[in-house]
């Protein structure tokens, strides 16, 4: 039995052996596999436009990479340097009984017809039920193609869309929506952030929006 035993054991150590042999050579291909692909790339912009060539088009390449990353670092900054808290902004009301009321002051990209925006909300109810929060794990920020009239199939509330009117990237607004112009008579099904549960939002509700403007871009085409 002993004997079995240590026979056992060897022929575990050599099965571990070979696997540790296995997984060092497929990472040894795997790092060769890299190595050929940048290799290939660098030969082929070689041979197709030089060597001085090359090197030109791979350096446009990394600048593109970079300049992407320093446009978004800039419209950060942008929408961040000028940004204003306030405390004495007017209330304004909109035809459709919407309201609101900034609390900051953006200084990025303004807001237009058509543009796809990025925001972040809190949406709650006149009886305190939290229906949405962007910034609860698990969800994510808004975006939607922007309607100053309040259409984007139904995805966000036609009040909410109308407060957005003249707002700039990094703007804050508290926004009172109406039922008539938030989900109406017939109400909506929502699925509540934290515990993900669904929720039946009753007809004739109004709700309570903190909204800030993340982003405005061009739409994708």
């Amino acid at each position: 039995d002993a004997g079995a035993g240590a026979g056992g054991a060897g022929s575990d150590d050599a099965a571990s052996a070979a696997r540790e042999a296995a997984r060092s050579a497929g990472s040894g291909a795997q790092q060769a596999r890299k190595a050929d692909s940048t290799d290939a790339i660098s030969t082929w912009l070689t041979r197709r436009f030089g060597l001085a060539g090359g090197l030109a088009w791979t350096g446009f390449l990394l600048f593109g990479v970079v300049s992407e990353q320093l446009k978004t670092r800039n419209e950060v900054r942008v929408a961040t340097t000028g940004m204003k808290e306030v405390t004495d902004a007017p209330l304004v009301k909109l035809p459709s009984g919407t309201e609101y009321r900034d609390e900051v002051v953006g200084a990025g990209d303004a807001i237009y017809d058509g543009a796809f925006v990025l925001i972040d909300y809190t949406a709650t109810t006149a009886d305190g039920v939290v229906i949405e929060d962007t910034g609860a794990r698990g969800r994510k920020a808004k975006a939607f193609l922007y309607s100053p009239r309040g259409s984007s199939f139904g995805t966000v509330a036609a009040g909410l869309q109308q407060a957005l009117a003249g707002s700039r990237v990094g703007q804050r607004r508290r926004v009172h929506v109406p039922a008539s112009a938030a989900w109406g008579d017939g109400g909506t099904l929502v699925e509540l952030p934290g515990d993900g549960s669904l929720y039946k939002l009753p007809g004739g509700v109004d709700v309570e929006y903190v909204v800030t403007l993340q982003r405005v871009s061009v739409p994708p085409s």
